[in-house]
């Protein structure tokens, strides 16, 4: 076990069935079990988004943007694991359908540049879908 902390900020704008956001977060680690550190991780993300569909309570939305993840070598024993590096950019395309208080979302990301500290298995393409309810 380690103790890790992280915080991030995010910006969202929307006029006119038009959205925009922006992200950035940071994963600080620290040294866990077996003299074992994950490297700390950066994400941002910037999206471009619009409402397409919205009657009663139905609403179908399209969003893009780019995705970016960003992490050093982890480390053991004070020495870098170098295939655990990794800096990506991935393009997403995310479809959004709320019905009354359900929201589903589905989306693939798609790389853009890939480049890893040694050899390693990244995705060539990533697929998402979630629910959720408000209440």
């Amino acid at each position: 076990g380690s103790w890790d902390l992280f915080g991030g900020v995010q910006a969202e704008y929307s006029r006119n069935n038009w959205s925009l956001d922006g992200m950035i977060q940071h994963y600080w680690r620290s040294e866990g079990d077996y003299d074992y550190t994950f490297a700390d991780d950066l994400y941002i993300s910037a999206h471009i988004g619009r409402i397409l569909i919205q009657k009663n309570n139905v609403a179908l939305g399209l969003r893009t943007g780019v995705l970016g993840e960003f992490r050093d070598a982890d480390e053991q024993g004070g020495r870098a694991i170098e295939h655990t590096a990794l800096d990506s950019w991935y393009v997403d395309l995310t479809t959004t359908l709320a019905v009354g208080s359900f929201i589903g979302e589905a989306g693939v990301d798609l790389p853009l540049e890939q480049e890893s500290g040694a050899a390693t298995l990244v995705p060539d393409a990533r697929f998402r879908l979630s629910a959720g309810i408000y209440f």
